[in-house]
């Protein structure tokens, strides 16, 4: 408020003259300028603890793109296996690695317990 205006005040709202004025109450002084370091500074028994949160988050981010992943792979699985034409015979011929999808049905049935 403007130092000498009483309007809005207490002492404006009460009749006969209750209350204390505006201009009574002393102004208190502003606090002392900090620098941002020191403020941080008074955080260094924190930090271990904002980095192992740091960490949980951005391990927290990463496991829905991974979990899209693996069940793109578990989708692909049940995809019929890729053919390629043998050019001697002229028959068309399954193309695809028995012990990888081995591995991969494995792998998914871990990830999904």
């Amino acid at each position: 408020s403007v130092k000498g205006s009483t309007k809005g005040s207490p002492a404006s709202t009460h009749e006969g003259g209750r209350g204390k004025a505006a201009d009574d109450v002393a102004e208190k002084p502003l606090p002392p300028r900090v620098s941002l370091f020191r403020i941080w500074a008074l955080c260094v028994p924190e930090w271990p603890w904002y980095l192992l949160g740091y960490a949980a988050s951005l391990f927290g981010a990463l496991t829905g793109p991974l979990g899209m992943m693996r069940f793109a792979q578990m989708v692909n699985i049940f995809d019929p296996p890729p053919v390629t034409l043998d050019p001697f015979r002229g028959e068309w011929i399954a193309d695809y690695d028995e012990k990888h999808i081995s591995n991969t049905v494995a792998s998914l049935c871990f990830t999904m317990q």
